[in-house]
């Protein structure tokens, strides 16, 4: 019976995504809302440094937890980014196997790729700034 009702549901998803209308809609959601996301982590991210480099070398403790918060935020930018990413990539592939005509228009821009950027460099390398500072402050 659960068997029964996975299949119902995995042909209900199937059907939901023969609509390139549908798909697009819900790509241009999921593509609008991980944009906002980072803007969102780069302010935040860009304010904890201005907090950090504003703060007087005698305040150590201050600086100390400006740095494991701003740790903390680029570890939570890294997984969002990752979670966001796998949906996306998700509703490509269905897209692709579904609608020829959309995939050859997704194809033409298919080798200019910001996802290693956004989702790799730029957090892991703000995390590396971080864990210096981290290590600047405790030693």
């Amino acid at each position: 019976m659960k068997n029964n009702n996975l299949k119902s549901k995995d042909s209900d998803v199937d059907n939901i995504f023969k609509s390139t209308d549908k798909l697009w809609e819900i790509l241009k959601h999921i593509d609008s809302i991980r944009e906002g996301r980072n803007n969102f982590f780069i302010v935040a991210e860009s304010m904890m440094i201005a907090a950090y480099m504003a703060l007087i070398s005698g305040e150590s403790i201050l600086k100390y937890a400006v740095s494991i918060l701003g740790m903390i935020y680029t570890i939570s930018w890294f997984f969002i980014n990752l979670r966001q990413s796998n949906r996306i990539d998700w509703i490509m592939r269905k897209i692709r196997k579904n609608h020829k005509a959309v995939s050859e228009i997704l194809n033409v821009g298919k080798g200019i790729s910001g996802k290693i950027f956004i989702n790799y460099v730029l957090p892991i390398s703000t995390g590396i700034f971080w864990l210096l500072l981290i290590m600047d402050t405790a030693f």
